[in-house]
């Protein structure tokens, strides 16, 4: 926690490693920051946006504090300018039909809950989450999982998911890149013939559609494009030579 201090109090520090994490101190433990590497750096920022639309979409599991503002004080009536002693009636209006105050009154619609910033995460749901992304945790994470007793094999796989095997990872890694790139083709983006190529305008919606950044988004939509022109190009058929 000391090499990324600023993203801490110095309560939280003076208290060690807590049972929940804000989705930043996430990010920064994960990625921490390296003085002259500007790419890695960028994409701490990048993650720490993946990790909070994770928790928006209720990808990743997560506490947070609501509660009911309190209601707006009513205004106080106005006195009618034309509510004189002489010409208020006994039912409270004038005898122009004007009534004596005139003013606003409370409404009575209840207030909506309003959910606090920000959001919490526990470390057993993180290293769910991480192991979703195909991601092996930061030696400062691995330090969190082992301080608030979360089982190394927990921090690889979902507790309720035996340890995946390297097959079923990258199997389960190329189901995700496929269905990003079908993504782009229902959203009726023109795909590059080629996996280097220029990626489409408007690859940007749909990565936050599906919730995570846009360069994590074409890593994976290049992969299965990849992928998919080699299955599509024509194979070199075998010619009997010439009698």
């Amino acid at each position: 926690m000391a090499t990324v201090g600023q993203n801490f109090t110095k309560d939280e520090h003076a208290n060690g490693w807590p049972e929940t994490l804000k989705h930043w101190q996430l990010a920064a433990l994960q990625y921490p920051y390296a003085r002259g590497e500007a790419a890695r750096n960028r994409l701490a920022n990048a993650r720490a946006g993946d990790i909070l639309k994770a928790c928006q979409s209720g990808e990743l599991p997560h506490t947070v504090t609501t509660h009911i503002p309190a209601p707006a004080k009513p205004s106080a009536p106005l006195r009618s300018p034309f509510a004189s002693a002489e010409w208020q009636s006994r039912d409270g209006f004038t005898f122009g039909g004007m009534p004596a105050r005139i003013g606003y009154t409370a409404t009575g619609s209840p207030r909506k809950p309003v959910t606090t910033y920000p959001y919490h995460i526990t470390a057993a749901d993180f290293a769910a989450w991480l192991d979703a992304q195909g991601e092996k945790p930061s030696e400062h994470i691995a330090a969190w999982f082992d301080a608030v007793g979360v089982p190394q094999a927990v921090a690889i796989a979902p507790s309720a998911e035996p340890v995946a095997t390297k097959e079923e990872k990258k199997e389960r890694q190329e189901r995700r890149q496929d269905e990003r790139l079908r993504m782009c083709i229902d959203a009726k983006l023109k795909m590059p013939t080629s996996a280097v190529g220029r990626m489409p305008d408007g690859i940007g919606k749909v990565a936050e559609k599906a919730g995570v950044s846009r360069q994590t988004f074409t890593a994976d939509v290049r992969a299965a494009l990849a992928r998919k022109i080699e299955r599509e190009r024509p194979k070199p058929r075998l010619v009997p030579p010439k009698r």
